[in-house]
Formats: C-alpha cells, sequence, structure tokens
C-alpha cells in the first residue's frame, strides 16, 4: 500500500520510505513515465516514494506527473537531455537522500515497467543478506565486446584515472556496468556515493553512459556489482526489446522488465502488461489510493492516441480526409483535450489545394528539427 508523503520541513523527521524509485523524463516520454508510476502502485507492497525528474520541457508532462501524490516531480527549467543524464540522475539522487529515511532505490527507465508484486520486498532482502552489495541488476559487462567504455575511461585519465584505481582496488574491471534500464542502489552505497563526491561530479571530455558511469563509482566507494536479472531472479532486462515474450515473463513471475518502447510493437506489449495490471489493482483495490484507477485511465487514454496517431497522419498524407476524420474522432473521444486532435481534424476538413501545402510544410518542419537533433544531440534523450 502506498504510504502518501508527509512533510519533511521543520521539526518533522524524513518519512520513513524503504524503497524510492528514480526515473528521469524525456520529450515524448510522458506515457512511460506515467505507466511506470501505474506499475509501481499496482505491485509495489511496501510503503516507498518516487522522486521523478522531468527533463522533457514538456508543460503537459509536468502536469500529468503532478497527479501521482506519492511522486516529487522535479523539473529540469533548461533541459539536459541524454547528454546531461548524469547529472540529472545525481540531483533525484540528492534529493532523494535529503527528503527520505530510505534503505533502498530503485532507478527506472520510462521504457521500464514493473510486472509482478513484490519487488521491493525482493530488493530489500538481497540488499540485506548481501551488505556489500551496492549496485544490483542486470550485470551486462561481460557481453561486451567492443570495449568501448573501457577504452574512453583509460584515454580519459585526467576525468577517470584516479577514480579508476581507487574503484579496481575493489576488483573492478574498467568498463563494467550493470545495465541502466532498470537497477537498485542500496543506500549505503548512495550515502557514500554522495560523502565521496561523486553525486556532484561533473565529466568533462567524451560522455560515458550514466550505467557505466554508477558502476565505476559504486565500486571506487567500495561495493560490489551484483546479478539480479538471473532466470530465477526478479529481474528480466534486455538493452534492446525484451529477453523473453510478455507472456513469458508474467508466467515465470518476472517483476521488472526492460525495454518497452512506445512504438507500434512496443504499445501491443504494454497493452498485455496494463491488462494484468489492471486485473492486480482490482483485486487489491481496497489497499490502493482512491484515484488509482482514474490515473491509470489517463495512460490508457494516452497509449490509445499513440496507437492510432500515425495511422491518422498516414491517411491525412495520403489524401484520404474521410479516414483521418473517423480515426480522429475516435480519439477525440478518449481524449479530449489532446490539441493535436483538434488541429488533425481541422485540416482534414480543408480541401485539397490547402491541405497538401500544409502538410508539406509539417514535414519539412519536421525534417528540419530532426537534423538539429541529429547535429546537437544534447537536445535529445
Amino acid at each position: 500500500m502506498i504510504d502518501r508523503p508527509l512533510s519533511s520541513r521543520g521539526p518533522h523527521p524524513r518519512p520513513r520510505a524503504p524503497l524510492v524509485l528514480v526515473m528521469a523524463v524525456g520529450p515524448g516520454e510522458r506515457l512511460g513515465a506515467m505507466e511506470v508510476l501505474d506499475s509501481a502502485r499496482a505491485f509495489l507492497q511496501g510503503p516507498y516514494r518516487a522522486v521523478v525528474v522531468d527533463d522533457s520541457g514538456d508543460l503537459a508532462t509536468w502536469l500529468s506527473l503532478r497527479r501521482y501524490g506519492e511522486a516529487t516531480v522535479l523539473r529540469n527549467w533548461r533541459r539536459r537531455g541524454f547528454t546531461g543524464l548524469l547529472a540529472t540522475l545525481q540531483r533525484a539522487f540528492r534529493h532523494a537522500l535529503r527528503s527520505y529515511d530510505f534503505s533502498a532505490m530503485l532507478k527506472l527507465d520510462t521504457d521500464a515497467l514493473i510486472t509482478g508484486p513484490g519487488v521491493d520486498a525482493d530488493i530489500l532482502s538481497f540488499l540485506h543478506e548481501h551488505p556489500r552489495a551496492g549496485m544490483i541488476g542486470s550485470r551486462s559487462w561481460p557481453d561486451r565486446t567492443d570495449h568501448v567504455w573501457r577504452r574512453l575511461l583509460e584515454e580519459n585519465e585526467a576525468m577517470w584515472g584516479s577514480i579508476l584505481r581507487r574503484a579496481e582496488l575493489h576488483g573492478y574491471v574498467a568498463g563494467q556496468s550493470v545495465l541502466g534500464g532498470a537497477y537498485a542502489l542500496s543506500r549505503a552505497c548512495v550515502e557514500a556515493l554522495d560523502r565521496d563526491g561523486y553525486l556532484h561530479l561533473v565529466q568533462t571530455g567524451p560522455r560515458i553512459a550514466e550505467d557505466v558511469t554508477f558502476s565505476l563509482l559504486a565500486q571506487a566507494a567500495g561495493f560490489e556489482l551484483h546479478e539480479f536479472a538471473a532466470p530465477e531472479q526478479p529481474f528480466a532486462l534486455a538493452w534492446r526489446g525484451l529477453p523473453m515474450p510478455s507472456a513469458e515473463i508474467l508466467a515465470r513471475g518476472k517483476k521488472v522488465v526492460h525495454s518497452v518502447k512506445l512504438e507500434p510493437a512496443g504499445l501491443a506489449i504494454r497493452t498485455v502488461f496494463a491488462r494484468d495490471r489492471r486485473r492486480h489493482v482490482a483485486a487489491c483495490a481496497g489497499r490502493l489510493p482512491a484515484d488509482t484507477a482514474a490515473l491509470a485511465a489517463r495512460s490508457r487514454r494516452l497509449r490509445a492516441w499513440l496507437k492510432w496517431r500515425p495511422a491518422a497522419a498516414r491517411a491525412l498524407r495520403e489524401g484520404r480526409p474521410a479516414r483521418a476524420r473517423r480515426i480522429l474522432r475516435r480519439c477525440a473521444r478518449i481524449l479530449p483535450t489532446q490539441p493535436l486532435i483538434w488541429i488533425g481534424l481541422l485540416v482534414s476538413l480543408l480541401p485539397g489545394f490547402l491541405s497538401r501545402p500544409l502538410h508539406s510544410l509539417r514535414s519539412r518542419m519536421l525534417g528540419a528539427l530532426e537534423r538539429l537533433r541529429q547535429h546537437h544531440p544534447r537536445h535529445s534523450r
């Protein structure tokens, strides 16, 4: 059951939350973030809090996430982007340390999901049984063959030299990591990272992925990386896609998965997990916050819009306004506040000699934005 946030100002002690969920949210990731929070409500069994850093630059995303009472939503008013993900997560980790009395932290990407009950208890139990485990997840590094991170770390002696040598004293092999889509950290590890200044570390030189960076820093702080995604363990993680079909994930009782994207195939998989989540919520309705079903319905409507939006755009592009109107009217019934739906409906009513130039202009603008993102990768996640 979710324990509602308590004020930590003044003389009050920090609220006790055995688990803190941490997530960074980029552009176009509103549905992913909402479904992470929906899945946490459904399946985390003990009190918890969430610290979400909104790096999307999108007001609708920020307002949607603030509806979740268990989440503190921090906002990057100036976007950091994917290359600034380390700093975004450092901010979230520092906030969690200041605000909550927690035992473990679960970091999830927006293309991860919680899919089974009790993973919070599993994490807490594992960390209690392995006190030197600072970071647990999928130890992906033995499968790497390109050694790109090792090369970048070793070539940037000024930035990483002393940290590498310190980590190697604790058994670190340059470049190894826990996969970043989903991992857990012990509070002792997060406190050590803060104490050693690693939660204020500013990278210089070539960018090192945040999961590789935190894996290095955890071992430099004296902690170990542990597997938590073996066949008998709760996580089922892959860098791209899922390591097994969604039906098998549910049948085997896997409790955290990665990666489920927001393209058509990923949306279909999300629907499978959402149906299972809805059944679980119905069985636990009396123990969950009263707005749980309403928030899940908002996620469901947004998922439907993302599913049908490409079909409507394709119909407009191909000069089939009647089909576009049918799709957009259906979308307007389920998500009436989405302005793009009404813009699409308006365009579908225009005569062809007006709508075709508008589509051409839109395509050119989108192409220009995509070229800008490729030229300046710091502006995209």
